[in-house]
């Protein structure tokens, strides 16, 4: 249980920086290129996509955006 923890805080630590090198663009293009980072790191399509609706919900550039993350 510990090292899921360790691993989704990984992830998020990683997609975040990421995301500070993504110029602004739509909700849904950062999204992408972020799942897609994720995912070529090995994270399970899950996590990479709960964690970027997380990242994509608090963002500051993406925030005046009304973009529906749960259909993903």
């Amino acid at each position: 249980v510990e090292r899921v923890r360790v691993r989704e805080e990984q992830l998020e630590e990683m997609l975040v920086k990421k995301r500070k090198g993504i110029k602004a663009g739509k909700p849904y293009e950062i999204g992408a290129k972020l799942i897609r980072f994720g995912l070529s790191r090995g994270y399970e399509s899950r996590l990479v996509i709960e964690t970027v609706k997380k990242i994509i919900k608090t963002d500051n550039d993406t925030s005046d955006y009304e973009f529906e993350w749960d259909n993903l």
